[in-house]
């Protein structure tokens, strides 16, 4: 991102911050393009191929995003020189990360965590040294923020097979289904990208939650049966009325 206009001036600090920011969200947009293009497909396909047929069409992704990372140009600056202990103790990390993963020790992935954790605040420490103090604070402030956002548990697989068991989704209702959120997702995105670049990380990260408790009422329905009430009532279930089946 550049730090100079063309004249040669310093940026503004929150024009440098809306940019970076509108990476954030192009890469959003991209995922939920992603998305909405293959999930009517992929439920069709899981509907007539094997479960590892539609996985092994999926290891294309990768494929496609280490050639755009190969063939992409970016711009020339002057690179800092490498900070072998932060490189070294990110190697050392993976390594202890997959021979724990792999090993049978007990509590593994609680161990997994407090190294990952200790880690994390080391690499941290070594960076924070070097900004200045106002800086550091609403750095380690968003940090501890966004820990607590994603260390959130989601309703997990189980809901997944609730739906699935219970509720009679199938594959291509699921297509479906993830289709219609990747279009939500997609429209909220693109209306909403200006405000999300312009405001603080914290107000983005509250209205989220908020809008995704929100969001998370119609499958706190479901989980409920709420839907055996207004098939009863209005002919509207899960996934079906009565005049289509």
């Amino acid at each position: 991102m550049p730090r100079t206009n063309a004249d040669g001036s310093a940026r503004a600090q929150s024009e440098i911050d809306h940019d970076l920011g509108m990476v954030q969200v192009l890469g959003r947009l991209a995922v939920g393009f992603g998305i909405f293009l293959v999930a009517g497909v992929s439920g069709w396909l899981a509907q007539v191929v094997s479960y590892q047929a539609v996985f092994m069409c999926g290891l294309i992704v990768p494929v496609i995003s280490i050639s755009g990372a190969l063939l992409v140009v970016l711009e020339t600056r002057e690179q800092p020189p490498t900070n072998w202990r932060i490189l070294g103790g990110g190697i050392v990390f993976g390594a202890v990360v997959v021979l724990l993963g792999l090993s049978d020790v007990p509590l593994n992935q609680e161990i997994i965590f407090v190294v990952s954790m200790s880690v994390v605040l080391w690499m941290l420490r070594q960076v924070a040294v070097q900004i200045e103090p106002a800086t550091r604070t609403r750095m380690i402030f968003a940090a501890v923020i966004i820990f607590m956002f994603r260390a959130t548990p989601s309703v997990g697989e189980g809901y997944r097979w609730f739906t699935i068991d219970v509720l009679g989704f199938d594959e291509g209702f699921y297509g479906v289904l993830q289709q219609t959120g990747a279009t939500i997702g997609i429209v909220a995105t693109w209306l909403l990208s200006e405000a999300l670049t312009r405001r603080p990380v914290t107000q983005v990260l509250l209205w989220i939650t908020v809008l995704g408790c929100l969001l998370s009422l119609p499958t706190l329905g479901l989980i409920l049966r709420v839907d055996q009430l207004t098939e009863s009532l209005f002919g509207i279930g899960a996934r079906k009325h009565r005049a289509g089946g």
